[in-house]
């Protein structure tokens, strides 16, 4: 999953035969919606569309 997040190449005979690609979705959900940056963004205030 790393890789794929990356954008490296699953190349090792290992992944070519046995592993299988992430869905983008769960990329999503299992990589990205993981990721804590420790960034306080409560003085932005969300403007009404």
């Amino acid at each position: 999953m790393i890789h794929e997040l990356d954008g490296h190449t699953i190349d090792s005979e290992t992944m070519g035969r046995y592993g299988e690609r992430f869905p983008p979705q769960i990329l999503l959900r299992e990589g990205i919606e993981k990721i804590d940056y420790e960034i306080d963004l409560s003085c932005i205030r969300m403007l009404d569309s």
